[in-house]
């Protein structure tokens, strides 16, 4: 029988998730029954404590009233706030309005400070976070230059031959905040490369081009430390390339008065490492075993570093990942085109990829690993806040994968709203690698003390309709006595103090939202569809909207290589994951290109039985060993697609499965036999309703919402 849920015919076991969650639907909704009404009722009720809320709790300019932070942390705990992200943060506006310095971050009197906070959360109940720098991005006061962010940067000379050349290659221009000597010169400056190539390229476009790889002369070798080259240049006209690698000069983007300093490279693992065991040792020596107070995690700002990010080691680091030296391809990011533009590309395809991996892996998964050796974990916004805000070098999934709990953020008010969401793709990674909790960084924005509930719902009504299941409320800043009425604030947040006017009314939002997330954290996400995101060097999964292909009443995830290469499976012609979620079809996204080692899970995928949507993929991507990559993926395409081509064939069978390729999406569920998980009919001609569905052992919840702006 189709599968298709009308609401009104839907025994929603969770009834309280469509009519007081939502407040949209009564009469429709069905008396729960006996079985359903015990754990989910109790738990709607009176929700738990990782339901509950959460809230950054900045001190603002390291700021700290220690006879009022035990009062303070009281009314937020009465209130239902159940965790706190700790932020040191400097302030934003009149200097007249910010609170004084306070110390240093992570210093003997800032340690002190956050004692008193420990030990009141403790006391209250109240699971804690501790932000590791001051502001974001990662660093610190205490970061030496060698630790320290850096770029790649470039500068290039005419040279005519054939001649003995003994020229100082003149350094390319960095930033002028960058360290530097008392002679003026970069305190760190690495030479990556040298290069030399005749000056008869053509020109494509705007782009100058280097018609053969082996025209490019390495003569790294004949430049000393001080920049100077001793060639002997054959004849012809020669342009040389100087790369170096040296500090941005990026600082803590907002940090206290007396705690400014570098920011880290994030893609040196033994930089992360090294900065994150400072920490952890100063925490431990005030505070001894960590696992015995209030703090659970470590958090990571969302990345937003600037510039053409590098790190020393990169060259032996892209040999490791991509198997071939990338010096000769390094013009390509000076702007060059290689040979052609489908070898550019390629190129510039497995650098990103690179750089995608080793965000990952010396960041993210260094730092958990880190953490976890002190019985902490860690919390990151991982894959943001993403384009168009900020183009974060990484898969967005495999990033949000590689550490302990998922963050994304959302803000209420943009006139590009829409783009700025990473709820989708947080609550995607989640349900895709197994994991629990969708937290959320919640209303943040810039409309200071004008925000209540009835402004505010409206979008975490939309954050629980992408998957969002807990709330960190952005932003709760310390406001003792002298901050005055209605206090000291960041630039940034909703704020949410006891000094607001709605304050004495704020326990009933906090339980609405601790009630939607207690519901949306049970059972497993209900998907009919699940999205393959491809094989982009960065990778970022768009809002929640509705396929026009699928239409409304389908819900969907979306999956990386990652993720597809190492959990997913298939059972009774459904694809699966370990943890439980089930999809009717796979949907490739619209390329020519595919990794060969992606094709062959998918091709053993449709053997067992799965069904696979998209057009046949024709070459591999990246450039390293590109012909026979190529072949193979020709190979394996032929064989499952065989003579489908999507215009006049669209399906062929391949084993117990098959692949589909130019019908719709909804055309093909319907034959399957799956209908919409949820329909509507309603009086107005303009109603618009979202929902989410979630599924337990012997429940279904359902989370409605009107999703037209008020």
């Amino acid at each position: 029988m189709m599968k298709t849920k009308r609401f009104s015919q839907c025994v929603a076991l969770a009834w309280t998730a469509a009519v007081l969650v939502a407040g949209l639907l009564t009469a429709a909704a069905q008396e729960p029954s006996p079985v359903a009404a015990g754990a989910l009722e109790l738990g709607f009720r009176n929700p738990p404590d990782d339901a509950r809320p959460s809230t950054y709790y900045l001190l603002l300019n390291g700021y700290m009233n220690r006879d009022h932070v035990g009062r303070e942390l009281a009314e937020l705990a009465a209130k239902g706030v159940r965790g706190l992200c700790i932020f040191d943060m400097g302030g934003r506006g009149l200097e007249s309005a910010l609170p004084p310095a306070g110390p240093a971050f992570l210093s003997d009197a800032w340690l002190d400070q956050l004692a008193v906070i420990l030990e009141k959360a403790d006391e209250l109940g109240m699971a804690a976070q501790l932000a590791v720098c001051s502001s974001w991005d990662m660093g610190a006061s205490w970061v030496e230059p060698g630790d320290a962010s850096m770029a790649l940067y470039h500068n290039s000379i005419e040279i005519d031959g054939p001649a003995e050349i003994d020229v100082l290659l003149p350094l390319p221009e960095i930033p002028a905040k960058a360290p530097r000597d008392a002679g003026g010169r970069p305190v760190v400056l690495h030479e990556i490369a040298a290069l030399a190539f005749p000056r008869t390229g053509s020109i494509e476009g705007s782009e100058p081009v280097i018609p053969q790889r082996t025209d490019i002369v390495d003569v790294s070798a004949r430049v000393d430390a001080e920049g100077r080259l001793v060639w002997n240049a054959p004849p012809g006209r020669w342009t040389v390339l100087r790369f170096v690698c040296a500090n941005t000069g990026e600082r803590l983007k907002v940090p206290s008065p007396n705690s400014d300093g570098l920011a880290t490279d994030h893609f040196s693992a033994e930089v992360t490492r090294r900065y994150l065991e400072h920490l952890i040792e100063r925490l431990e020596a005030r505070f001894g075993d960590l696992r015995r107070t209030a703090l659970k995690h470590l958090y990571l700002p969302s990345y937003e570093v600037v510039g053409r990010v590098w790190t020393p080691d990169l060259l032996e680091q892209f040999r490791q990942y991509r198997g071939y030296d990338m010096t000769l391809f390094l013009p390509a990011l000076a702007g060059y085109v290689i040979e052609d533009q489908e070898t550019t590309d390629d190129f510039l395809y497995d650098f990103r990829k690179t750089m995608g991996d080793l965000l990952v892996d010396a960041y993210y998964r260094t730092a958990s690993e880190t953490a976890r050796q002190a019985g902490l974990g860690v919390e990151a916004e991982a894959g943001g806040p993403g384009p168009p805000v900020h183009q974060v070098p990484v898969d967005a999934l495999k990033a949000l994968a590689a550490i302990d709990e998922m963050r994304g953020e959302f803000w209420p008010w943009r006139l590009t709203n829409s783009p700025l969401w990473v709820v989708k793709e947080t609550a995607s990674a989640a349900h895709v690698y197994g994991r629990r909790f969708v937290h959320m960084e919640a209303f943040t924005g810039f409309h200071h003390w004008t925000a209540g509930p009835y402004d505010l719902k409206f979008s975490a009504d939309r954050a629980f309709g992408e998957g969002m299941n807990h709330v960190v409320w952005h932003t709760s800043s310390h406001q003792p006595p002298e901050a005055g009425v209605p206090g000291w604030v960041y630039g940034a947040g909703t704020h949410l103090t006891p000094n607001l006017v709605w304050w004495p009314m704020a326990g009933a939002f906090l339980d609405y939202l601790a009630r939607c997330s207690h519901l949306l954290q049970q059972g497993l996400f209900v998907a009919d569809v699940c999205y393959y995101s491809g094989d982009q060097g960065y990778n970022f999964v768009p809002p929640k909207h509705v396929d026009p292909s699928l239409g409304f009443g389908h819900d969907y995830d979306v999956i990386n290589a990652e993720a597809l290469l190492t959990r997913m499976g298939v059972s009774d012609g459904r694809l699966v994951l370990p943890d439980g979620m089930r999809y009717e079809v796979l949907i490739l996204p619209d390329r020519e290109d595919m990794d060969p080692d992606v094709l062959e899970k998918l091709a053993e995928l449709v053997e067992a039985g799965a069904t696979i949507v998209g057009p046949r993929p024709v070459r591999a991507n990246g450039l390293g060993d590109r012909e026979a990559r190529d072949r193979k993926v020709r190979r394996i395409a032929d064989a499952v697609w065989g003579a489908c081509d999507g215009v006049t064939v669209f399906e062929n069978r391949y084993g117990e499965g098959k692949v589909v390729w130019g019908r719709l999406l909804r055309a093909i569920l319907d034959a399957r036999g799956i209908g919409p998980d949820f329909q509507f009919s309603a009086e107005a001609e303009d109603a618009e309703l979202d929902f989410i569905h979630r599924r337990t052992s012997d429940a279904d919840i359902y989370f409605v919402r009107n999703a037209r702006e008020r």
